[in-house]
C-alpha cells in the first residue's frame, strides 16, 4: 500500500483520536527512514490527552532530526510514544503540553488555553 492509500484509509476510522493517532503513525513511518521523528504538538496533542474532549481538524508536528545528520533539535526525553495497529507515533509530553497551553493563554494567543491547561492537569 502507498503512503497516500494508507492516509486515505484513515478516513474510515470513526473515532477522531484514533484517526489522528493512525495518521500520525503513518507520517512517522514515512519520515523516520529520513532521520526525522515527527512529534505531535498543539491541538491534536490536547485532543489525544483529553480523549477527544478537545476537538481539532489538523495535526501539528515538530521534528527531531537524528544525530546522523549532525543536527539535533530537541530530545526524546519527554516525548510519549503511542502505538496504533503496529504504527508508532510520538506526542509531546503532557508536562510540556500543559506549559504550552499556559504560555498561549498568558500571551493571549488562545483565550481557552488556560482552561485546557487546567483540564490536562486534572486528568493527568
Amino acid at each position: 500500500m502507498s503512503l497516500r492509500d494508507d492516509l486515505l484509509e484513515c478516513i474510515n476510522i470513526k473515532d477522531r483520536v484514533e484517526r489522528q493517532v493512525a495518521a500520525a503513525g503513518i507520517i512517522t513511518m514515512a519520515l523516520e527512514p529520513l532521520g526525522i521523528i515527527p512529534i505531535v504538538v498543539g491541538g491534536a496533542a490536547v485532543e489525544f490527552y483529553t480523549l477527544g474532549q478537545y476537538a481539532t481538524m489538523d495535526i501539528d508536528f515538530v521534528g527531531i532530526i537524528n544525530d546522523d545528520m549532525n543536527i539535533l533539535v530537541g530530545t526524546m526525553d519527554k516525548v510519549q510514544p503511542v502505538e496504533y495497529k503496529g504504527k508508532q507515533a510520538y506526542f509531546i509530553g503532557i508536562e510540556d503540553l500543559i506549559l504550552n497551553r499556559v504560555q498561549e493563554a498568558e500571551h493571549g494567543k488562545d483565550l481557552n488555553s488556560a482552561e485546557w491547561a487546567r483540564t490536562l492537569m486534572v486528568t493527568h
